[in-house]
């Protein structure tokens, strides 16, 4: 009775032993996806290499190139001001700004041409004077020599008796006369060279005397050798200045120059970039002019917030570093003469104005992506799809883009991007960037035209503006 009791139990249990191993043998097991079987998404840029000029970026101060002083070199007053004279008012080259009274000296000046012309009279008189002398001289040395022949033909006659002592004594006598007449001439002669001298001295000096009165006269005037703009007026008709009197000082419009500073962290792979491989220079007074033409440097300035950028010449590079902001600066000169001027969107650059300041070296071949791109030192570009890392080679930072410079490679297709995690090999599909391809494509056109002689906007030679007569901007 027991054996037939537990019997189900065994059976029940054996039957649930056999389903269990058919369903761990039947069993599949959680599906695998392989790596590839699923493409990332992801946005890229393609760039290739082409020439670049590289820059630094820095800042700078505008300062004025020409720098006109109006100091009084002749004492006078005031007689006459230029039309509209106020502080900041611009005039063209030549403008008289202050007149003085010169009567004085048109006064001083009339005597002095007096002096001269006596002096002219004189040396006419002397020049009459010498020849009457030299001629009498000659004339003289004639009448010597006869009269010398005349005694020894006496002489003869008188040893024969045909003549008498007297007549002798007499012809000796007129001899004599004749000779002190010779020195006496001849020495008058011998000083006509020094009395030439004084006459000549006299003259030169009352010449020089005429052509003093003359620059003072000039001196009266007071105009500005370039085209300025004023600074402070503190002075007015009627009003008397001594010499050496201070009247205005004025700065051009021509060219300003732009005091730029740019860190020494920043120049360092800027030259490193644009010298050859081992290249030196060879320190001397040439160097800076061998340093500029070398690296055909040249600069861009900005004035924040307004439109439009000004080409800049880099003049020198100075000899200090700065050691507050441990940079070097660089002294950049933009020509404004023919800038186009629109008022309150790109106004004339001002002194003091604090600008932004590109610097360009010469173009060199290389690639242009986006710095945020760069993954401690790797970029990821996409080849057949797939993902690769490459690691930066020679770079510079220009603002918000990595320049690689003498590439290995032509052309890359560049992940912007961010992927988490990034797996060398990994399946991508990739759709142009919307913001930094046009950005790619804006700044290749800027570096084109970087390669091209800068303009600075200029106006038609008809329309080149040219301050008048005390015009204000």
């Amino acid at each position: 009775m027991t054996a037939v009791k537990k019997w189900p139990g065994l059976a029940a249990l054996a039957l649930a032993a056999v389903i269990m191993v058919l369903l761990l043998v039947n069993k599949t097991g959680p599906q695998q996806r392989e790596l590839d079987s699923q493409a990332t998404a992801v946005y890229s840029i393609n760039t290739e290499s082409q020439p670049i000029r590289p820059f630094v970026e820095g800042f700078g101060q505008v300062s004025a190139s020409q720098h006109f002083q109006a100091v009084a070199e002749v004492a006078g007053r005031i007689v006459a001001l230029a039309p509209g004279l106020e502080q900041g008012m611009m005039y063209p080259a030549g403008t008289e700004i202050v007149t003085l009274d010169d009567q004085d000296y048109q006064l001083a000046l009339a005597q002095a041409k007096a002096q001269a012309q006596v002096a002219e009279q004189q040396l006419q008189q002397f020049a009459q004077q010498s020849q009457q002398l030299k001629t009498s001289l000659r004339l003289t040395n004639e009448r010597l020599q006869y009269a010398q022949s005349e005694v020894e033909r006496l002489q003869r006659l008188f040893k024969q008796g045909s003549v008498s002592a007297s007549q002798l004594d007499g012809e000796r006598q007129r001899w004599l006369q004749l000779q002190q007449e010779q020195v006496s001439l001849r020495t008058q002669v011998e000083q006509l060279p020094s009395q030439q001298r004084s006459l000549v001295s006299q003259k030169e000096s009352a010449e020089a005397q005429v052509a003093q009165q003359q620059r003072n006269i000039e001196r009266t005037h007071i105009r500005l050798p370039f085209a300025a703009r004023l600074g402070a007026v503190d002075f007015d008709i009627g009003q008397f200045v001594g010499t050496g009197q201070v009247l205005f000082a004025a700065t051009g419009l021509d060219t300003v120059d732009v005091i730029a500073h740019v860190s020494l962290a920043r120049l360092k792979p800027f030259f490193a970039a644009l010298a050859k491989p081992d290249e030196e220079l060879l320190l001397g007074p040439e160097v800076m002019e061998q340093l500029l033409q070398r690296f055909q440097l040249s600069a861009e300035v900005e004035l924040p917030g307004f439109d439009g950028r000004w080409a800049a010449q880099v003049v020198s590079i100075h000899e200090a570093l700065d050691p507050a902001s441990h940079s070097i600066a660089f002294t950049l000169r933009v020509p404004q003469q023919q800038t186009r001027v629109r008022p309150g969107v790109r106004p004339p650059l001002l002194p003091r104005a604090q600008v932004n300041v590109r610097i360009y070296g010469h173009a060199l071949p290389g690639l242009l992506v986006p710095r945020i791109a760069d993954h401690q030192g790797q970029l990821y570009v996409m080849e057949q799809q797939r993902l690769k890392f490459l690691p930066t080679p020679a770079h510079l930072l220009m603002g918000p883009w990595l320049f690689i410079y003498r590439p290995t490679m032509a052309e890359l297709q560049v992940i912007t991007s961010p992927l988490i995690p990034a797996l060398p090999g990994q399946l991508l599909t990739a759709s142009p960037d919307p913001d930094w391809q046009p950005l790619l494509h804006q700044s290749l056109q800027n570096q084109t035209q970087q390669n091209q002689p800068p303009q600075n906007q200029a106006l038609p030679p008809t329309e080149q503006p040219q301050p008048s007569q005390g015009q204000r901007l």
